[in-house]
């Protein structure tokens, strides 16, 4: 997560607002409802059926990114991963992508230790309590209005824009 941060050249928001996403993402999808908006900010090609697959999806690009964050372009990690249909990154693929939206601010609040993977996320009235490996929260009870408003939508639309960007 250095790349992503202040240490690493970008903003300490742009590396809370990518370990914030996952959770968030998974927590808007878990209705309906949810999954639609989600479908629509990301540009999916065909509707979401469930969270975990946009985050799936995401995680790819985005290992691409810190794996290939050096300091000039490079098509390294892209040729090594991709059978040799290498495709150039910039140079610090992770300052770019945190400049591309992921960097902005989206409200979300964090109490608790993410070092400790003990904590709860909020954005506008969507709440989620992750604790290693378990996640709990109010998606599911949230309407399509508190979603749209909570900020989430355009948080899921700039990391799939980030993941995309070329």
């Amino acid at each position: 997560s250095k790349g992503v941060s202040a240490a690493g050249g970008a903003t300490d928001r742009c590396r809370d607002n990518l370990k914030a996403a996952w959770p968030l993402l998974q927590e808007a999808g878990r209705t309906a409802a949810g999954l639609r908006l989600l479908s629509r900010s990301v540009k999916a090609c065909s509707p979401l059926h469930d969270a975990r697959a946009l985050t799936r999806w995401a995680q790819s690009p985005y290992f691409f990114l810190a794996e290939g964050n050096y300091p000039f372009p490079s098509t390294y990690i892209t040729f090594s991963v991709t059978e040799g249909k290498a495709f150039p990154l910039p140079s610090w693929p992770m300052r770019v992508a945190c400049e591309r939206g992921i960097d902005a601010d989206f409200g979300v609040r964090v109490d608790g230790s993410v070092a400790d993977v003990n904590f709860t996320l909020s954005l506008g009235d969507l709440e989620v309590a992750v604790d290693w490996a378990d996640a709990t929260g109010n998606g599911d009870t949230l309407t399509a209005e508190q979603l749209e408003a909570s900020g989430v939508m355009r948080l899921a639309a700039a990391v799939a824009a980030a993941a995309l960007a070329d």
